[in-house]
């Protein structure tokens, strides 16, 4: 019992590494992306200007730049669970070319937390 437990104990983590070290590589796909995000978010302003200007997420909107009801459409517009489905990316600035799908989603996940961040900063009561 011991040894399948150790050996089951050895293939998750394994697999662990294995999940760990695609992800990794992966995010240095996106990795100009990623920190050209870092550098619009200074403020969710900002941020969501730069998205909106360089990726043009999929929504249109009558609502003040500034107001909570368009953070949360783009919010929307980059939720990962939102991107299935997709058929055209938008270009990356690390290839110059469309993001795939996979990198996409990772992109995707990555601007969510920002996102998420400014919201709960911003429009969240205490």
């Amino acid at each position: 019992f011991r040894a399948a437990c150790q050996w089951l104990r050895k293939a998750q983590k394994d697999a662990a590494a294995k999940t760990e070290e695609a992800r990794t590589a992966a995010r240095a796909s996106v990795l100009k992306d990623l920190v050209a995000v870092q550098e619009a978010n200074k403020t969710s302003a900002g941020l969501v200007a730069f998205l909106v200007k360089e990726y043009h997420p999929e929504f249109s909107s009558e609502h003040d730049s500034q107001s909570k009801q368009y953070l949360l459409q783009v919010v929307r517009a980059f939720s990962a669970d939102k991107q299935s489905g997709r058929k055209k990316f938008p270009k990356s600035r690390q290839t110059g070319v469309a993001f795939t799908s996979e990198h996409w989603l990772l992109f995707c996940q990555e601007v969510s937390k920002c996102l998420n961040h400014w919201y709960e900063a911003d429009h969240k009561q205490p």
